[in-house]
């Protein structure tokens, strides 16, 4: 049976965070981000990383809730 999707790749870079993962984003499928949940407040939340990331990268995100 042939494996569903592209391999997962990791890789290290230094830098500012959101600069690495846009300019990483120009090789992904697929971009994946974190979003908070905190308790007594309605819904969730998504930080200035991956709020900067949704904005500019060149790749579809999928944004995964922390527990």
């Amino acid at each position: 049976m042939k494996p569903f999707g592209d391999p997962v790749v990791e890789s290290v870079a230094e830098g500012r965070v959101t600069a690495e993962l846009v300019r990483a984003s120009t090789r992904a499928s697929l971009g994946v981000g974190g979003r908070r949940t905190r308790d007594g407040r309605p819904g969730s939340h998504i930080g200035p990383v991956t709020r900067a990331v949704l904005h500019h990268v060149g790749c579809p995100v999928d944004d995964v809730p922390h527990d």
